[in-house]
């Protein structure tokens, strides 16, 4: 089982002293005690993200998928113009066929 990271443990530890902040709130209506620690779990949020992001990126499935796409995408272009020939194959075979009745 993976280790979880230093930041995912901190976000969470965050969130929790917000939800103890906006608790801590309602009596003393001091707002600081909220925005503060909410304020470094979005923080805390944004950075960790970017970290799984790259580490998502550094996958070899990552890669893998990106391959696919590619060629889906290439396959699709070349089916396009495929159909486009083919249509216009046929349209000059109906010119045909209608000048010969």
């Amino acid at each position: 089982m993976n280790k979880p990271h230093w930041l995912d443990i901190t976000e969470y530890i965050a969130l929790a002293i917000s939800v103890g902040g906006m608790i801590g709130t309602i009596i003393p209506k001091e707002v600081i005690l909220t925005a503060t620690p909410l304020t470094i779990a979005l923080v805390l949020n944004m950075i960790n993200r970017q970290r799984q992001l790259v580490n998502i990126r550094q996958l070899p499935e990552h890669h893998k998928l990106v391959e696919i796409y590619d060629y889906l995408i290439s396959a699709n272009e070349s089916y396009r113009f495929s159909k486009l020939e083919i249509q216009k194959k046929l349209e000059i075979f109906e010119q045909n066929q209608a000048s010969l009745t």
